[in-house]
């Protein structure tokens, strides 16, 4: 495998493992002994954050895009993924879909994509 194949094998594996956690019950988590305020946003912040920076990595070395443009379709294809995700667990998950946990995803997507672009101008 490649060095481009593996970084698109870390988009797939990470977009699996968010799809995963997601269509999990939230009963069959454990409970943490301390309470910590809205930890499922917390958790949904960091997973579109990895998502973006990985998706946003491989969108500007293979795709060859500017950087604007890989900016919005990193943004985009994580807001629709986490949407696509928040409506499964609505209709078919044994979850409920909450706008503030989209509101997470997208706020974690554009940060992490504001942190790939930022790590690569100090790369060079």
């Amino acid at each position: 495998m490649t060095k481009r194949n593996a970084f698109l094998a870390l988009v797939i594996l990470w977009a699996t493992v968010i799809f995963t956690l997601c269509a999990i019950p939230s009963s069959s988590f454990p409970s943490t002994r301390v309470a910590i305020p809205h930890a499922d946003k917390i958790v949904h912040f960091f997973m579109f954050l990895v998502m973006s920076v990985l998706l946003h990595g491989e969108l500007r070395s293979r795709a060859r895009l500017r950087r604007a443009w890989a900016c919005v379709i990193t943004i985009l294809a994580c807001v629709a993924y986490g949407g696509l995700i928040e409506v499964l667990q609505d209709r078919y998950f044994q979850r409920g879909g909450e706008w503030l946990d989209l509101l997470a995803d997208a706020v974690g997507a554009v940060i992490g994509t504001l942190t790939s672009v930022a790590t690569r101008r100090k790369i060079r």
